[in-house]
């Protein structure tokens, strides 16, 4: 397992980075990081919140933005997230995790999605730190950037 610290002392490193312009709008960033979650193909289930609109071609993708002060973490009576220090970013332990969507409702963000089948919420963890809708993704709408200790992109 991963190296872990205390929340109250992390600083997340990376979170992904949504260009509306150059999404396909093909869903396949969805359903990769539903594979990779829950062994199961479906664009409901990926940790991302993803709203296409086909009519006029709008597209919403709201992701992780691996907030320095994480109101998701806090709020978490099971103190079910933690910070992996390899990856950059804090997580979900599905095993401590009771479903009680207290994290989805903090969110600022609306990142955090909820699998109703199995009662567990998925927040983006970059796929340990090699996020599968980067490199899935065929319009590159999605890029991995390192951020700053203000959750700001580098660079």
């Amino acid at each position: 397992m991963a190296e872990t610290t205390s929340p109250v002392f992390a600083t997340p490193k990376y979170r992904l980075k949504f260009v509306n312009e150059d999404c396909k709008m093909c869903q396949t960033c969805a359903s990769v990081c539903s594979m990779n979650k829950w062994s199961e193909c479906s664009v409901e289930l990926g940790a991302m919140n993803l709203d296409i609109n086909f009519s006029t071609a709008d597209v919403v993708l709201e992701l992780c933005k691996q907030c320095p002060a994480p109101s998701c973490v806090y709020v978490c009576a099971r103190h079910a997230f933690f910070f992996n220090e390899t990856a950059g970013v804090y997580q979900v332990d599905l095993e401590r995790c009771s479903g009680c969507g207290l994290c989805v409702d903090a969110c600022p963000t609306h990142a955090i999605s909820f699998n109703r089948p199995r009662k567990k919420v998925a927040k983006c963890d970059l796929c340990g730190g090699d996020p599968l809708c980067v490199k899935f993704c065929p319009g590159e709408a999605i890029t991995l950037v390192e951020i700053d200790r203000f959750g700001r992109e580098k660079g």
